[in-house]
């Protein structure tokens, strides 16, 4: 699926999008002015849509203010779903 995103993408945008669906996106003012980053969430989507998924999900950390802010801004909110986790070193989890 991914092969047929970059495949009509010049080399800034295939950088672009790898960045993006990886979570290292930094867009510049420029680009956001331009809504890039919105653009290429919005394509991810209907490409997601057209494949019969209905439900998209994502991990952020509470203090990535600014992603959080991206996506809610893309329509994204709490889902029904906690996350739960634990660190797996000498001695955890007893």
């Amino acid at each position: 699926m991914i092969e047929e995103w970059l495949d009509p993408l010049d080399a800034t945008g295939r950088w672009a999008l790898l960045k993006l669906i990886t979570g290292g996106l930094r867009v510049g003012v420029s680009a956001r002015l331009a809504k890039v980053a919105s653009r290429l969430f919005s394509a991810i989507c209907d490409r997601f849509r057209d494949r019969g998924v209905d439900k998209l999900r994502s991990m952020v950390a509470t203090d990535d203010l600014l992603n959080l802010a991206f996506l809610r801004a893309q329509g994204m909110r709490g889902g029904p779903y906690l996350q739960l986790e634990m660190t797996l070193g000498q001695g955890a989890g007893k």
